[in-house]
């Protein structure tokens, strides 16, 4: 496995230009940090996956890029409907955390099927 850091450093500004949307979108003051932090995390994982990890195998790459890509786009969907409402503090870090935890499952049993 091999991180490419010309496209990390992509995937890190992309995230971090997204969390800060996401937290001068967000109309609740006290959710504003929560919001930013979590979504920041969540989308750089994912981001991370999608664009700067290459595995050995081209076939399992893919699949892990394409998964990757799928569960970013879900993470900005996610974190964009939360942005709009007064929401549950642990409902919110429950959903994108399990939404990585599925996403990293699913990239590892890829990885390791050895396509």
């Amino acid at each position: 496995m091999k991180i490419d850091f010309i496209n990390a450093l992509v995937a890190l500004a992309v995230s971090a230009l997204l969390a800060w949307g996401a937290y001068s979108m967000t109309s609740v003051e006290s959710l504003k940090t929560l919001v930013a932090i979590v979504s920041f995390v969540a989308l750089t994982a994912s981001s991370m996956c999608a664009i700067a990890i290459k595995t050995g195998e081209q076939r399992s790459s893919v699949v892990n890029r394409a998964t990757s890509g799928v569960f970013f786009i879900f993470l900005i969907i996610l974190n964009g409907v939360f942005t709009f409402f007064d929401f549950s503090r642990p409902l919110y870090v429950i959903l994108n955390a399990l939404t990585l935890l599925v996403m990293l499952l699913v990239n590892r049993s890829v990885a390791r099927s050895g396509m």
